[in-house]
């Protein structure tokens, strides 16, 4: 049999020439210039939206990182200038929840008892204490001084923290410590996702639907974000020491307090420089609670130049409590009006607004 040539081919004519994979040819020799000629006159608009969108997200994503870094900063500036037990922990909560469903904080206290301090979100009795005998997971935390993520059931978390009295099955939960230089002053316990059997009875619906869509609450937890709050909690706890009423999160009476620097005007008596420190503390926190609790009204102030006229109400009951309780000595300084152009105008007075009353005097 004749393999080569032309004799194996019908009518003795060589093949035809081989397509664009060999395997014949083209059946369809002018497709490129069909496409062409027929693309549909949407497809260059259909482009254009596709860029469009990737931009928005692009945006987006740098939008949501924003507004998480500046949630942080705030939380850390709270933390920083706190004065009593209510305000280092109305910090370390409004910090957690806004990065897990439902938190609560213990403080470690002698005998290995743990006492509830406050929560969010969580039904529990005020007065909520046990020992971490009766809760491993917590004892683990205090031993190793890392976080700890166990399911929460009741030889782990105790009775009242433990999902399996509802009967379902249990679902994680983080243990983070906060440290008050070597020692563990307290723990924050927060669950990975909602559940809704521990929600305070204000929060419950006939047909509950806890998710994504609840405003309430995050519907999972972000263990990275949850790690930089209580990290941020210790340094301030340590850098910061405050006044003695902090029970369980105040520092061991052995440790040494460090003694803080002294500002510019160190030079005055004791009870003015105390006075100068309160008012510098008073100042940022009220901006930092407007920066915190009114993110959108603080943004839409800054962009029309008249951060007066949208907050109006809270910088002058802030200027009257000020003025009621810094501004009776000669040397004191309008703290407030400081912190309101350097931190809410971002350094530019005029964006307060033509209405400001300007510097207290």
């Amino acid at each position: 049999m004749n393999f080569c040539g032309t004799a194996g081919v019908r009518g003795g004519q060589a093949p035809d020439r081989p397509g664009r994979h060999g395997l014949g040819p083209d059946p369809f020799p002018h497709s490129a210039k069909i496409k062409t000629r027929f693309m549909h006159p949407l497809d260059p608009v259909w482009q254009s939206v596709v860029r469009e969108f990737d931009q928005a997200q692009a945006l987006s994503r740098q939008e949501a990182r924003c507004e998480t870094t500046k949630h942080l900063n705030q939380i850390v500036r709270r933390l920083s200038h706190y004065e009593s037990e209510s305000d280092w922990l109305d910090a370390v909560l409004d910090g957690i929840c806004a990065f897990a469903p439902q938190a609560a904080v213990f403080s470690v206290e002698s005998g290995g008892q743990l006492q509830l301090r406050g929560s969010r979100h969580l039904a529990l009795a005020a007065d909520l204490a046990f020992s971490t005998s009766s809760a491993a997971a917590f004892a683990d935390a205090i031993e190793s001084k890392d976080t700890v993520v166990v399911l929460r059931t009741q030889a782990e978390v105790g009775e009242d923290l433990a999902s399996e009295r509802s009967g379902g099955n249990p679902g994680r939960c983080y243990l983070l410590p906060i440290r008050n230089r070597t020692r563990i002053a307290a723990l924050i316990f927060a669950l990975e996702h909602v559940d809704p059997d521990l929600l305070p009875n204000r929060m419950r619906e006939p047909s509950p639907v806890h998710g994504p869509n609840d405003p309430a609450y995050p519907p999972t937890a972000d263990i990275n974000a949850l790690e930089l709050i209580a990290s941020a909690s210790s340094a301030m706890l340590e850098r910061v020491p405050k006044k003695t009423d902090l029970l369980g999160i105040a520092p061991s009476a052995e440790a040494p307090a460090p003694k803080p620097s002294l500002p510019s005007w160190a030079d005055l008596d004791e009870a003015e420089r105390s006075l100068h420190i309160r008012a510098q503390r008073f100042a940022r926190t009220k901006v930092a609670e407007m920066q915190l609790f009114k993110p959108e009204i603080c943004r839409k102030g800054n962009e029309s130049q008249d951060l007066y006229l949208y907050l109006k109400p809270e910088i002058d009951s802030a200027r009257e409590a000020y003025r009621t309780q810094f501004m009776n000595v000669r040397s004191m300084v309008d703290y407030l009006h400081v912190e309101l152009s350097t931190t809410l105008a971002h350094g530019n007075e005029l964006l307060l607004g033509t209405d400001y009353p300007g510097q207290m005097v």
